[in-house]
C-alpha cells in the first residue's frame, strides 16, 4: 500500500513539472533534475492522503484534458502516455527506496 501512495504522489506532481517544460518554462534538463528530486522527496516521505490520492489523480486528468483539446482519442492517448511515465518513474521509486527507505524486517511492504 506504501508503494501505491509514493505512485500516486510521483503521479501528482509530474503534470507540473511536465507543463512547466512544455511551456518552456523550465528547460528539459531542470524538468529532469526535478523529477528525479521529486522521487526523492517521496522516498523520504509525506504522509496526508489527500495530498498523495486526490491531487494527483486531479492534476494528471486536467493535464491529460489540456492537451486533448476536447478530442476523447487524445485525452485517452495523453492518459495512457502520462501512465506509462509514471509507472516508470515508479520504478525509479523502487529502485530508490534501497537507499532512502527502511531497511530489513522494518519495510512494511
Amino acid at each position: 500500500m506504501q508503494t501505491l501512495f509514493a505512485w500516486l504522489a510521483i503521479l501528482g506532481f509530474l503534470p507540473l513539472i511536465l507543463r512547466a517544460a512544455m511551456n518552456g518554462t523550465l528547460s528539459v534538463e531542470w524538468a529532469a533534475i526535478l523529477t528525479l528530486l521529486m522521487v526523492v522527496a517521496v522516498c523520504i516521505g509525506v504522509k496526508k492522503f489527500v495530498f498523495k490520492v486526490v491531487v494527483p489523480i486531479a492534476a494528471v486528468v486536467l493535464l491529460a484534458a489540456q492537451y486533448a483539446n476536447g478530442d476523447t482519442k487524445t485525452f485517452g492517448a495523453n492518459l495512457s502516455a502520462l501512465f506509462t511515465l509514471s509507472l516508470v518513474l515508479l520504478g525509479f521509486y523502487i529502485m530508490l527506496r534501497g537507499v532512502f527507505g527502511p531497511t530489513g524486517s522494518k519495510r512494511k511492504d
